[in-house]
């Protein structure tokens, strides 16, 4: 894998996709990490202008741009560009495995309506 790594990163240098220093691991991990943050903007953008809301848009802006500065992003590096996709891919993935559940009293509700005794088929 990090023969891979290092093998693509080179011809890319080499064909000028990448111009400038190549970033360190550190760069790239605060890269994967900004695309989690900014992809949790949408549900807090999603659900109206309440106190949480606001805090939670400014929290995660505010911290995906931090670690994009960190992560010294640039459009012109892929390996860059493919970890903050990775992010917002991971956290995409990982919400649709775990849907959110619903409070107690909705899953009461629906119980009530569906009798132990009937069979769903």
């Amino acid at each position: 894998m990090r023969f891979a790594f290092a093998f693509a990163s080179f011809l890319l240098y080499r064909e000028g996709m990448i111009t400038e220093n190549p970033m360190k691991w550190y760069n790239y991990i605060a890269c994967f990490f900004a695309g989690v943050f900014l992809i949790h903007l949408v549900p807090h953008l999603m659900n109206g202008f309440s106190l949480i809301n606001v805090l939670g848009v400014l929290v995660s802006l505010g911290g995906g741009c931090l670690l994009l500065w960190a992560g010294r992003f640039s459009i012109k590096n892929p390996w860059a560009v493919v970890l903050l996709l990775a992010g917002i891919a991971s956290v995409l993935i990982f919400t649709a495995l775990h849907p959110h559940h619903p409070s107690a009293t909705t899953m009461l509700d629906q119980k009530s309506k569906f009798p132990e005794d009937q069979v769903v088929s």
